[in-house]
């Protein structure tokens, strides 16, 4: 039994026409006639009888209608569950890397709330590798990280790129010297957190460092002393 023929039974008794009830449903007589012979054939039951008033439920016609009600009911319902972004509701758990927050993870979490106003986020920020451990785990739904490069067990999907500067501090007098990699690795670096996945690219070098979990501290030692870092463009 097919949900048209009931939403058909049912605009038939509310309007009480076949091209009324036609042009409800954006479609012919012809159709809406067809349905309701349908019904009755596969009931083996008359619904609707003539009269000088129009049409009127038969008895098993009136008997009917409170189901078919309720299943139309029901599917616009469930439909508008489905497709109204504001009908989502619950927690979501979203991991990202600290790059991220200071960058424009609070736009998408304006966005989220704008767009899903049932649906509460529990975010967590720390090191890619802590990150991508949780997902594995069960522990987040999503992770926004830098991803390595062989990871069998996580579907990934890049949503952006950064390209990294170095910043000097001024009291080393570089101005515009360009300097190799060896005179690179004999200074003090402030860099990466160890085992991150740009650290772990570039670990082949030797060099002095200095070594931090957050970004948040990178600008004060770099302006103060004579340090040298290696940062998302996007933060300096």
């Amino acid at each position: 039994m097919r949900q048209a023929k009931l939403e058909t039974i049912v605009w038939l008794n509310r309007l009480g026409s076949f091209r009324a009830v036609a042009e409800k449903l954006n479609t012919s007589q012809a159709v809406i006639s067809q349905r309701v012979a349908s019904l009755e054939l596969e009931l083996g039951v008359k619904l609707f009888e003539r009269n000088t008033r129009g049409l009127k439920l038969t008895p098993k016609g009136a008997a009917l209608l409170p189901y078919a009600e309720r299943i139309v009911d029901i599917s616009a319902e469930m439909l508008m569950q489905v497709t109204d972004p504001s009908a989502y509701a619950g927690v979501i758990r979203i991991g990202a890397v600290e790059t991220l927050v200071h960058v424009w993870l609070h736009r998408l979490l304006e966005r989220i709330y704008e767009t899903y106003s049932g649906v509460a986020v529990e975010l967590t920020v720390d090191t890619s590798g802590v990150l991508r451990d949780a997902v594995l785990k069960g522990k987040l739904d999503i992770a926004m990280l830098l991803a390595p490069e062989r990871e069998p067990d996580l579907t990934k999907k890049a949503i952006c790129t950064y390209k990294l500067a170095w910043t000097a501090s001024p009291a080393l007098g570089l101005g515009t010297k360009t300097l190799s990699i060896d005179e690179l690795a004999r200074l003090p670096i402030i860099t990466f957190a160890r085992h991150s996945v740009p650290y772990n690219r570039h670990q082949s070098r030797q060099h002095t460092e200095i070594d931090v979990n957050s970004r948040r501290p990178y600008r004060d030692p770099i302006d103060r002393e004579e340090n040298y870092g290696n940062f998302h463009k996007d933060y300096l």
